[in-house]
């Protein structure tokens, strides 16, 4: 106690502060370093535990928002009676600072929500703000996502900065946070005078023998059953061709379910067996003029 008198008279001679002011402080200082000490602490352990980087990374974000909170919370008791003091005296000052800050307590307090309801999470592939791309980092007002282009769905290897309120404010689609897969399609244009039946029995060879696509359904079926958070249905999970026919060309959709991240992959796959197919002369693409 002592040793924090001198401090207290050292920083009321430097600051001017007089009354409990410095002891406040003092307190605020000390906790704000005991704090960060245990969270190095942990870290520390935990690291010594467990060496996957994955999940120490995990661990270090749920630590430091955890303490970041208690800091705040435990900042607000200590300086509780003062706080509504200075609310009182200075309110149009306050509300003209918390105008100026709105921005950055929203998106503090949009963190908190992303936290809590996990609308996405750490790798999870979303779209906002025209953006897609896999979150890499999430923080306490903003988070960072690995952008994908919106043809390929391949990294472009470019960090998107998105504040967190944008989570608040727009549209948001989780590519993975119900289920791992989604639905797509690859067209495949053959001449009108193309044997059909034929052309269709080889386009399902060709996605049900592919050895992305030939797993999922079953896993689907599985991720369906165990899911009871949604009311989800579907009366077919493995693979299917439609036919459409225009002018010029008969269309061939094939449809399927695949990872977001290995879409690319999967149609890049079908389009080589479609091509040695049509230079075989198994099969009559239809090639624009």
């Amino acid at each position: 106690m002592k040793y924090i008198d001198k401090l207290n008279k050292l920083i009321s001679s430097v600051t001017g502060m007089e009354g409990p002011y410095g002891s406040l402080l003092i307190d605020t200082i000390l906790l704000f370093v005991l704090v960060k000490l245990v969270e190095r602490l942990f870290n520390f352990f935990f690291g010594k535990v467990v060496k996957k980087n994955k999940t120490r990374f995990s661990f270090r974000k749920k630590v430091s928002f955890v303490c970041n909170l208690f800091l705040v919370i435990m900042n607000i008791i200590i300086w509780e009676d003062f706080l509504l003091k200075f609310i009182t005296l200075f309110s149009f000052v306050s509300a003209a600072i918390a105008y100026s800050l709105r921005d950055t307590i929203i998106n503090f307090f949009a963190g908190i929500y992303i936290r809590l309801a996990k609308p996405f999470q750490i790798e999870d592939r979303i779209m906002i703000s025209g953006h897609i791309g896999d979150v890499v980092n999430i923080s306490n007002l903003s988070f960072e996502v690995l952008e994908v282009d919106a043809d390929t769905f391949q990294s472009t290897g470019s960090i998107v900065h998105i504040p967190n309120s944008k989570v608040i404010s727009e549209p948001l689609v989780n590519y993975v946070k119900v289920f791992k897969y989604v639905w797509n399609e690859t067209e495949v244009k053959v001449s009108a005078v193309s044997d059909i039946r034929k052309v269709k029995g080889i386009l399902y060879n060709i996605v049900n023998n592919n050895d992305i696509i030939k797993s999922i359904p079953s896993k689907m079926v599985n991720e369906l059953n165990n899911n009871s958070n949604y009311r989800i249905y579907y009366n077919k999970l493995e693979p299917i061709v439609y036919t459409d026919i225009t002018d010029k060309y008969v269309s061939m959709h094939i449809r399927y379910l695949v990872h977001p991240k290995k879409k690319r992959i999967v149609v890049n796959d079908i389009n080589n067996q479609l091509l040695k197919l049509n230079n075989d002369g198994v099969i009559d693409l239809y090639m624009e003029k």
